[in-house]
């Protein structure tokens, strides 16, 4: 994933996607606010990005405390250059 899709769908949903997002700004004048994207979904993809930026794979330590796999994956950062 790249972060730069408002919403991530599969095809039959886009329609009814569209249609609350059209209704949204003719009701209100301004586009829905983009969903918030839950702190698990999102230190995966960091670790999705980590193991494919340096090889290393670090989502056995998604369980972890942020604070115990900072270290690690920060290694792995300044390894990777």
């Amino acid at each position: 994933m790249s972060g730069l899709a408002t919403y991530v769908l599969p095809v039959e949903k886009i329609p009814e996607q569209l249609i609350v997002y059209v209704k949204t700004i003719i009701d209100t004048g301004m586009p829905p606010a983009p969903p918030v994207p839950d702190a698990l979904s999102a230190m995966r993809r960091i670790m999705m990005l980590l193991r494919t930026k340096t090889g290393n794979d670090f989502s056995l330590s998604c369980g972890r405390r942020p604070a115990t796999t900072f270290p690690y994956t920060s290694r792995a950062r300044s390894c990777a250059g």
